[in-house]
């Protein structure tokens, strides 16, 4: 498939229309069309050839800043559009955001000039990031983009469970020095890539210095968990599951009782996976619609289950963490609210409908 004028115009066929008046005023001169062909012999062709790319591309580029205005008013308009429509629903979603953040903010300034234990400086910086996330998930669905919401909810599954493990285990210090080691995986394979690659990207290598220490640490966190421990992506967790030959995500998820969200987890990984799959998300009534791809688009059915699913992994936390981390007399009370914003939310699910406008611009 050959498409003309694919991006701008009809690149050929404008340069057959330039050469072609050129042509046409070199005979009105009264130049014969023996000497127009030795003129335009093959160095003048190619010279304007390469002048007709460059004036093609200036012109090409021109209206760029019309463009970013275009994308900008569209979007704030959507984001108008959609949050006005479903803003009971939103207001109890960031409502219940918003009271993490509070917390978040009262736990900064409480731990400011204290000295914290191992684990708290796992779990303290990674509630924050997973009321973050609901946050930037939030945001996404304001303006239309369901399927990058979706990808993100699955970051914020996977950092809700390592915080649930914590939480669990909030006394742990080994837990702690095990996950803290277990970065260097991640260190290590990096470094290793940029090894293989670096010449191609036309970098720099790396100071020799920083391999040796890198393969330093490597051996002494060997020596001190064996060779397993950074195999896999959960290898800092064998301590905790030393009966299974390798942790993966479902045991760490059985492991603090979220398995039920597995579902929902495996629906989203259509989202952020390339599957054939990936395709029909743009489809309706077996017909695929190429032009909702490359558009921002809405429907109600498309705002629940995000909505929902985000608030409910915060609740799961919230449970343990209020408890955690509130006084004894303020426990109770610090998740109650939470969970009326909750049910708040999910009451003004239950008044809507699926009439939302799906054509935004």
């Amino acid at each position: 498939m050959k498409i003309p004028a694919l991006l701008f115009r009809d690149v050929a066929k404008d340069f057959e229309d330039m050469m072609a008046e050129t042509v046409e005023t070199f005979r009105k001169e009264g130049i014969s069309d023996e000497d127009i062909r030795k003129a335009m012999d093959d160095d003048y062709t190619s010279k304007a050839i390469e002048d007709y790319n460059e004036f093609f591309v200036k012109t090409a580029m021109e209206g760029d800043e019309a463009a970013y205005q275009k994308n900008t008013d569209a979007s704030a308009k959507n984001a108008k559009t959609i949050s006005d429509k479903y803003k009971d629903i939103f207001i109890g979603y960031f409502g219940y955001l918003s009271r993490g953040f509070t917390v978040y903010e009262s736990i900064r300034k409480f731990t400011i000039d204290k000295k914290i234990e191992h684990t708290d400086k796992v779990i303290i910086p990674f509630y924050g990031i997973v009321f973050r996330m609901a946050d930037q998930i939030g945001t996404m669905l304001q303006h239309g983009h369901m399927d990058a919401a979706l990808r993100l909810w699955r970051s914020l599954y996977e950092h809700a469970m390592i915080l649930l493990v914590f939480l669990k285990y909030h006394d742990n210090k080994e837990l702690f020095d095990r996950f803290s080691d277990h970065r260097y995986r991640g260190r290590n394979k990096r470094t290793k890539s940029f090894g293989q690659n670096y010449e191609a990207l036309k970098w720099k290598p790396l100071d020799e210095n920083i391999l040796d220490d890198l393969d330093a640490k490597i051996k002494e966190i060997n020596d001190r968990y064996g060779k397993k421990f950074l195999d896999s992506e959960y290898g800092w967790a064998h301590a905790l599951l030393p009966d299974k030959k390798k942790v993966t995500l479902r045991e760490l998820e059985e492991h603090v009782g979220l398995n039920r969200f597995r579902p929902f987890y495996i629906w989203t990984a259509e989202y952020a996976h390339p599957t054939y799959t990936s395709i029909y998300h743009f489809a309706e009534d077996n017909a695929l619609y190429i032009s909702r791809i490359a558009s921002q688009g809405f429907a109600f059915s498309s705002l629940i289950d995000p909505l929902q699913f985000t608030i409910g992994i915060l609740d799961e936390v919230n449970i343990v963490f209020l408890e955690e981390y509130s006084s004894e007399e303020e426990s109770p009370i610090n998740y109650l609210i939470f969970r009326r914003l909750y049910e708040k939310m999910m009451e003004e699910i239950g008044k809507m409908n699926d009439s939302a406008d799906k054509n935004l611009i």
